[in-house]
């Protein structure tokens, strides 16, 4: 249970008290030096949230950001996000410099669209994709000290190219614009019945992430990896470790086979987030318009599914007792109402 405060604070004194109190479980060495607060939210029916960005040793962490959310006496009543532990960080002096870093971003953007140009100076961050690209191969176990480079190609294109800050690779890119975004398609499930998907889109390769909902905010997502207020079903790969999820794609959109857990659960998931909209004046697993991760082959004969901020994770099942749990409306709802 989350504790009550005795005596209400400010919101942003209420959720660095709570971030401290909980500092041990949450594996932070000090919060109050690594969560830097990014926004308050307040509700019409007087609830409140404070986000706040995950940093080490003053440097940001990609896509790492925590919400602390309060009841209207000002009580913490909730929390949700994502972070990583204080201690798994390289050390923040990159060996490659800031104009090295650009070059080699600067470069790859040219091969690709035959003309690159720096858009905004290069910030050095740690990173470490939530649900990275497809190829296990290329994600990493640990968090790597990166620049990331905005570049753009030409009037459509601009990327997120994230280059090691101790080796000069690149660990990835990610699109900031998107010439073709949203697409639909369709799939068989668990059940052998066709759906309609909403998926997107990117240079023919079609991932299992849905943006139709009003919650999502193109201009606050990367995508395909971090669509804020999207929906993305990431795959295990029978792992029990969720800092090394896959996406779910195909190069065909109606065609989806070996993936019929993941047609499921997105389809699933688009029902459930209507419901709690519509019945309940809920937005998404946080109520705060958050992006919903479901996570399909959740480790070997996983007989179970469970929420564990902010990640909804479903096992395959035993064989015996039971089946695939994505394969389930009900299980997918009672995951959705732990938010």
């Amino acid at each position: 249970l989350l504790p009550m405060t005795a005596t209400p604070f400010a919101p942003e004194d209420a959720a660095a008290a709570f971030l401290l109190d909980q500092k041990a479980l949450l594996r932070i060495d000090d919060p109050s030096s690594e969560f830097e607060q990014m926004e308050r939210i307040e509700s019409e029916e007087g609830f409140q949230a404070v986000r706040l960005q995950q940093v080490h040793e003053g440097i940001p962490v990609w896509a790492r950001d925590v919400i602390v959310r309060l009841d209207r006496s000002g009580r913490v009543s909730g929390f949700s996000g994502t972070h990583l532990p204080s201690a798994s960080f390289p050390d923040g002096t990159p060996t490659i410099s800031e104009g090295s870093a650009a070059q080699t971003a600067r470069e790859s953007m040219s091969e690709r669209y035959g003309t690159a140009a720096i858009s905004e100076t290069p910030e050095l961050m740690y990173y470490l994709p939530i649900a990275g690209n497809p190829d296990p191969a290329a994600v990493q176990k640990e968090p790597r000290l990166a620049w990331r480079v905005r570049t753009r190609g030409n009037a459509h294109q601009v990327d997120d190219v994230f280059v090691d800050a101790s080796t000069g690779a690149i660990l990835h890119s990610a699109t900031r614009v998107c010439m073709t975004g949203p697409a639909t398609g369709s799939g068989r499930d668990l059940a052998g019945v066709t759906r309609t998907l909403n998926l997107w889109e990117s240079n023919g390769t079609n991932f299992m992430v849905n943006t139709t909902k009003d919650m999502f905010d193109l201009n606050g997502s990367q995508m395909p990896d971090n669509p804020k207020g999207g929906i993305l079903i990431a795959n295990a790969n029978h792992a029990e470790n969720t800092q090394e999820l896959f996406h779910v794609t195909s190069n065909n959109a109606n065609s989806w086979t070996g993936s019929e857990n993941a047609v499921s659960s997105a389809f699933y998931a688009g029902q459930v987030y209507d419901y709690f909209k519509q019945r309940h004046s809920r937005t998404s697993i946080d109520g705060n318009g958050g992006a919903m991760i479901l996570v399909v082959n959740f480790g070997t004969n996983f007989a179970n599914a469970f929420w564990s901020a902010p990640i909804m994770h479903f096992g395959n099942g035993d064989g015996q007792d039971f089946g695939d749990l994505a394969g389930s409306l009900d299980v997918t709802a009672h995951e959705m109402s732990h938010g």
